[in-house]
């Protein structure tokens, strides 16, 4: 009975290991190489992804840097996501427009809801379900 019950607590851990290693994300190949052709010319920056869809075929991605200017409370907000997408064997993290949109903060002081100011300027991919590139932006290095 002993052992029954090891083995099963074993299990248990190690699938619960598993399970937070987070949701990894492919995309098409043709949006993995913009990517990545982007993340090459700044190789000295971190970078996060924010993705969001235009429509039911359409989606985009902005390729931001971590290291310029990103809030705290956005970096924790990457870091709790747990999302990512690997390319090049970068693990870059992924995080959704509506996260910022309605994540709860808090309140201030006055009983209001925290909110995150959120403007993202970065690289842009713009692309359909089956990869096809729409538009990127003209974005290819980040100013030092």
């Amino acid at each position: 009975m002993r052992k029954i019950l090891t083995v099963l607590l074993f299990f248990v851990s190690v699938f619960s290991v598993k399970a937070q290693k987070g949701i990894e994300y492919v995309f098409p190949k043709k949006v993995e190489a913009e990517v990545n052709q982007f993340i090459k010319r700044n190789e000295t920056k971190s970078f996060f992804i924010v993705f969001d869809t235009i429509s039911s075929k359409d989606y985009i991605i902005s390729v931001l840097s971590l290291d310029d200017g990103t809030s705290k409370d956005r970096k924790k907000l990457i870091k709790r996501s747990n999302r990512f997408v690997r390319i090049s064997n970068k693990i870059i993290p992924i995080i959704f427009q509506s996260d910022t949109d309605f994540l709860f903060l808090g309140r201030d002081d006055r009983g209001r809801l925290k909110k995150i100011a959120v403007m993202y300027h970065g690289f842009e991919v713009i692309f359909t379900y089956d990869g096809e590139i729409i538009k990127t932006t003209q974005l290819t290095k980040i100013p030092e």
